[in-house]
């Protein structure tokens, strides 16, 4: 996707983790969080893994000002499948150390 001449900034990415073992999902993870940080990326990531969930979103967690991430889960109701939304979460420098 980087090496498109013209691209939106935007990834879309429905299960990518699937069949990756714990070391290759942290690379990947490191992966996407290069696109956020050093590239100014949008991410949209599908996962179906609880654990997969909650680990990108501690890696992908807003790291610089302007960044923010939403995160929705899906759920099965009487009325079918609902989205409700987990975290809104924008950067704020009073979440990270900083050392003198």
């Amino acid at each position: 996707a980087t090496a498109q001449e013209s691209h939106p900034g935007l990834l879309l990415l429905d299960d990518p983790i699937q069949n990756m073992d714990e070391i290759r999902i942290e690379d990947f993870s490191q992966v996407l969080k290069s696109l956020k940080d050093d590239l100014g990326w949008q991410l949209v990531i599908a996962v179906h893994e609880e654990s997969v969930f909650e680990y990108l979103k501690r890696q992908l967690y807003p790291s610089a000002q302007g960044q923010s991430l939403i995160s929705y889960k899906l759920l099965s109701s009487d009325r079918g499948t609902v989205a409700t939304e987990e975290d809104r979460l924008a950067f704020d420098s009073k979440d990270f150390f900083v050392l003198a």
